[in-house]
């Protein structure tokens, strides 16, 4: 992970060639999320950072395999879609806590699910059975953990479109995909880019937006 400000890739620099040569959606995701954040991190551990950092790779869903009061930092960006609400809270949580050491911050990185100024499509679809509450549940678990205290919270806009410049044209490319994997379970493959171009259009005439937030908290 790194430094606050690392490897910071400047997005308002790409042109429209960039944005078609993006094969890797989670690290489409990570840099938006990095530029509308205007870094990685919202905890306070930019010293704890200066002794290095490492990256990895496990299924929390099978426990992870650290003992006890392991690490310093712990980070999770959005696994909303990847991780049933029930397992939030009886595995996910309670693994981040127990490998983290007394001390140390665990940061969650999220979108809420509700479209603000959403065209005709778009309202159609999300009231078509997404619930616009999971993700803010989040910090109800968060609190409901006995060891975690500071529960903070930063929003910020994520912006879908043109309208929004650079920025806005690649958050909507990475929700776009997203929003491809979710229509294949509903649509005809031959409907979705006609839906999402539609909704892309919607977007625009409409300024639409999502609110992007970070849920940080120290453990005692």
């Amino acid at each position: 992970m790194g430094n606050k400000h690392s490897n910071r890739k400047k997005l308002y620099e790409s042109d429209e060639k960039d944005i078609e040569s993006t094969s890797d959606r989670m690290n489409l995701g990570q840099n938006v999320m990095r530029e509308i954040w205007q870094g990685n991190f919202s905890s306070p551990i930019d010293d704890v950072l200066k002794k290095g950092a490492r990256v990895l790779d496990h299924d929390i869903l099978k426990g992870l395999p650290f003992e006890d009061n392991s690490f310093d930092f712990v980070r999770a960006q959005m696994l909303t879609f990847d991780i049933a609400e029930s397992d939030w809270k009886n595995i996910v949580y309670k693994e981040f806590c127990r490998v983290l050491k007394p001390g140390g911050w665990l940061e969650m990185v999220e979108l809420e699910l509700t479209w603000y100024n959403p065209g005709p499509l778009t309202t159609q679809l999300y009231n078509s059975g997404i619930d616009p509450l999971l993700t803010k549940r989040h910090k109800e678990l968060m609190l409901s953990m006995p060891n975690l205290t500071l529960v903070q919270q930063e929003e910020r806009i994520y912006p879908l479109g043109s309208w929004a410049g650079k920025i806005g044209i690649l958050a909507e490319t990475f929700i776009n995909d997203s929003c491809r994997n979710v229509l294949s379970w509903a649509f005809p493959k031959k409907d979705i880019e006609k839906t999402l171009n539609k909704m892309s259009a919607e977007s625009e005439t409409y300024r639409s937006y999502l609110i992007t937030f970070r849920l940080f908290a120290k453990k005692t």
